[in-house]
């Protein structure tokens, strides 16, 4: 018994990461800066189709659908993401790390916040679009 009693100990001891949050703020080495969050609504509309079967057209309609979308600035990218967590605010800054397809923001109370990217452009040093080149000689 007291042999298992010093293995637990041990494995406590020397396991220190084993009770501690898995999130690790040193993996969110970026920061993202939440410009905005705008919500897109596609018209409903009419639709028909031909069944040639019985040689009738049927009538129908479809109601439309809405997207919520979140501009996030890291570095002199801004990235647009298909959702984001109802604790994020907009204009503030959040530790984040970026994969290829997510984007992670790492929030206050440890919890992370992952969105899926659907657009990347750059954006200029003050924040705007990168303005083009000057066609004067």
């Amino acid at each position: 018994m007291k042999s298992i009693l010093n293995i637990l100990t041990l494995l406590v001891v020397f396991t220190p990461g084993i009770f501690a949050s898995d999130k690790n703020p040193a993996d969110y080495a970026l920061t993202a800066h939440v410009l905005g969050v705008s919500k897109h609504r596609t018209a409903g509309g009419i639709t028909s189709a031909y069944d040639y079967k019985t040689g009738s057209w049927t009538y129908g309609s479809y109601s439309g659908s809405s997207s919520l979308q979140t501009e996030l600035r890291i570095g002199n990218m801004t990235y647009l993401v298909n959702r984001i967590c109802k604790e994020v605010e907009v204009g503030r800054d959040y530790p984040a790390s970026r994969d290829k397809k997510k984007v992670h923001l790492l929030l206050p109370d440890g919890k992370t916040c992952d969105s899926t990217i659907e657009e990347i452009h750059e954006t200029g040093e003050q924040g705007g679009p990168t303005p083009s080149p000057s066609l004067n000689r």
